[in-house]
């Protein structure tokens, strides 16, 4: 199980509609002011697909820890992860 699985799996529901053909990798999700969480820069898009968040986040691992402990970025991500796990809100 990679870093980021962790926060996937236990807290995954099923979601009525369709991502789309590409599957929910492909989905887009915008991250808002959460995106220094994600290696993105104040000028950066903030539309991300769900691969791109999950992927960024994996790049976070330091020495085998996510975020190298630093809770702000951990708390970012967090609020990020709940809101495409249980409010949904993908395109």
């Amino acid at each position: 199980m990679r870093s980021n699985d962790a926060l996937l799996y236990p807290r995954t529901k099923p979601k009525p509609g369709n991502p789309g053909s590409g599957g929910v990798g492909l989905a887009t999700f915008n991250v808002g002011d959460a995106g220094a969480a994600f290696g993105l820069s104040e000028l950066d898009s903030r539309i991300m697909t769900v691969f791109d968040i999950l992927r960024a986040t994996n790049d976070q691992v330091v020495d085998g820890n996510l975020y190298d402990m630093d809770l702000a970025l951990s708390e970012l991500a967090d609020r990020i992860y709940t809101m495409i796990n249980e409010i949904g809100g993908i395109n």
